[in-house]
């Protein structure tokens, strides 16, 4: 007995249409029972997929079920509390980030206060240091030094003035009494060796011999 091989069926369009609707469809609905809520309104409250679809094309409505106490995961859960404590944990240190912005603004104010005051301070002190200066001047070792060279100098006419008043004499010719002639050595002896000290000092200046001051 001969068998007939029944000629395969021609896939349309429309038939491929269908098996594709179809197996989109188990697809949408495997993922549909993965959600969190998904079992718990499934086995509950029987939704039909066309429920679940329209839950999955509002957004809002979605949100709300998944964040709802009585629908939401367990895991989830858990991720809110540490949501939570790390929200809190962000609170206590901006709360003590703002206490120290408000100690570093009074200590920057105090700061500011005392820098303006170390100037004031700086600005006197250069006022007294150049009033002292002024007052140590005539003390420096360039002003005594030029005081001792005039001293010598006068020290030095002093004594040709000496000399030149004995040489002279009393201009009427008289010889000078032996007091006078006394009275102008010790006078003359005493201005001599004043010339003689100051101009040791001097040279003693020069050859680089005082301390404290080359």
């Amino acid at each position: 007995m001969a068998y007939r091989l029944k000629p395969k069926a021609s896939r349309t369009p429309e038939t491929n249409g269908c098996r594709n609707f179809y197996k989109i469809n188990r697809m949408f609905m495997s993922t549909v029972c993965t959600v969190p809520f998904g079992p718990t309104i499934a086995n509950q409250n029987g939704h039909r997929k066309q429920d679940l679809a329209e839950i999955l094309s509002d957004p809002a409505r979605l949100s709300a079920l998944t964040h709802s106490p009585q629908t939401m995961h367990p895991s989830l859960g858990s991720s809110h509390e540490a949501l939570q404590a790390a929200l809190s944990e962000n609170m206590e240190r901006a709360a003590q980030l703002l206490e120290l912005e408000a100690r570093l603004a009074h200590q920057r104010s105090a700061t500011q206060a005392q820098l303006l005051s170390t100037h004031a301070l700086e600005r006197q002190w250069r006022a007294k240091q150049a009033e002292m200066d002024h007052a140590l001047a005539p003390f420096a070792p360039a002003s005594l030094y030029q005081r001792l060279s005039q001293g010598v100098q006068e020290q030095e006419g002093v004594c040709y003035a000496l000399e030149e008043s004995f040489l002279e004499g009393e201009g009427d010719g008289a010889l000078a009494t032996e007091r006078e002639v006394g009275d102008w050595i010790r006078r003359y002896r005493e201005a001599k060796k004043l010339y003689y000290l100051r101009q040791e000092r001097k040279e003693r200046w020069d050859e680089g011999r005082v301390g404290g001051w080359r």
